[in-house]
């Protein structure tokens, strides 16, 4: 029996902003042995890790380019825009 596709989704509120997220995910079919699901487990977190890894990398060069800015900025006044 090929894997089944389903949808995992949840809702997410806050007093100033709600958003619904959905993902698409492969189940294992319901007759599969503990070493298969295990397996298809063990991908799918994995898979979740990569892209955990993957957007902290994002995050800490965007972080360490701020504080590169702060640190060569320090003692100096800045302007402000003026719209």
């Amino acid at each position: 029996m090929p894997p089944e596709t389903r949808t995992i989704t949840a809702h997410y509120t806050s007093p100033t902003a709600s958003h619904k997220f959905s993902i698409p995910v492969t189940a294992p079919g319901t007759n599969t042995s503990t070493a298969e699901r295990t397996r298809y487990l063990g991908e799918f977190l994995t898979e979740k890790m990569e892209e955990d890894k993957a957007r902290e990398a994002g995050s800490k060069n965007t972080k360490k380019e701020e504080e590169e800015r702060e640190e060569e900025n320090y003692g100096e006044e800045q302007a402000e825009d003026e719209d």
